[in-house]
Formats: C-alpha cells, sequence, structure tokens
C-alpha cells in the first residue's frame, strides 16, 4: 500500500511540476507581450502618433498589470511543490509510527502523539483517538481494513459474495 501511495505522490508531483512550468511559461510570455505594448506605445508616444493623455493611462494599465503578472510570477516561485518528500516522510511515519513510539523515551512518545493526533476522548473504559490529516485518512483505511471479513449488515442481498465475509456467529 505504501509503494502504491509513494506511486501515486510521484505521478502528481510530476503533474504538478508540469503544471508549475507551464503556469510560469504562461505568465512569462505574457509579461514579454505587455513590455511590448508598452515600449510600442512609448515609441508611438515619441513620435505622435498617440496623444500624452493615452500613453499615460495605458502604459499605467500595463504597468499594473506587470506588477499582477510579477507578483503571480513570484507566488509560483514561492510555492512548496516538493511535496513529495513531505509525503513520502508521511507515509513513512504513518508506517513506521507503532514500532518508533514502542521504541522513544516517554517524551519522544508525546511528541509523536502530538504530531498524529489532535485529541481524544475516554468513553466508559475506551480511549477514542482523533487524528490530524493525513493520518486519519491512514486510521479510517486501518479501521475499514479490519471490518473487512465480518458478515453484511444486509444479509438479503442475492449479489453478496460468501467468500467476501466469515460468520461471526458460531456454526
Amino acid at each position: 500500500m505504501v509503494e502504491d501511495i509513494k506511486q501515486a505522490l510521484r505521478e502528481s508531483h510530476q503533474d504538478k511540476i508540469a503544471y508549475h512550468n507551464d503556469a510560469l511559461k504562461a505568465l512569462n510570455r505574457r509579461a514579454k507581450h505587455v513590455q511590448g505594448l508598452i515600449d510600442k506605445a512609448y515609441e508611438d508616444k515619441l513620435s505622435g502618433v498617440i496623444s500624452e493623455d493615452f500613453w499615460k493611462r495605458k502604459s499605467s494599465e500595463w504597468q499594473n498589470e506587470l506588477v499582477e503578472i510579477n507578483n503571480k510570477i513570484e507566488s509560483h516561485n514561492n510555492a512548496d511543490i516538493n511535496y513529495f518528500e513531505t509525503g513520502v516522510k508521511i507515509l513513512e511515519l504513518a508506517n513506521n509510527a507503532y514500532n518508533m513510539y514502542l521504541t522513544q523515551s516517554r517524551y519522544e512518545q508525546r511528541k509523536l502523539l502530538n504530531i498524529i493526533l489532535s485529541n481524544c476522548t475516554f468513553y466508559r473504559g475506551t480511549l477514542y483517538p482523533i487524528y490530524k490529516k493525513p493520518f486519519d485518512i491512514f486510521a479510517k483505511r486501518h479501521q475499514f481494513e479490519s471490518n473487512l471479513g465480518y458478515r453484511d449488515l444486509n444479509p438479503n442481498r442475492q449479489i453478496q459474495s460468501l467468500l467476501s465475509y466469515h460468520w461471526t456467529i458460531p456454526q
């Protein structure tokens, strides 16, 4: 399961990098185009083809657009596109959390629980953990896998396979 998730993260990461690069190319093309408009309009202003008022109005609009484009480029450059490594670290932590917990000091155990859990409730002698994201996904999958193999709640369904569960009532 972990390897499948790592592979999915790798593929998603490649898609994200491609999207990031395409977006930067488009923004740079647009910035170059707008700068070309400014340069051409300035030449037209100097040669008297356009008025001073028109030049001021349009150059101001284009300058504002360039600022917006540069802000978007900066946002893309600051975006964390290396989430693949983060995802792999989360998977490894989720996969090794139990063994890590058993071998660590009490202080380290507490730190690990603070990373994984957001809260816990204690009801009638049972502790119910509330996991932080993305660890809640692993907990739900584990809970789902633990419940597999038990008798379906709707035993009258004709499409239910006898091999998909075992009887919980002694036969």
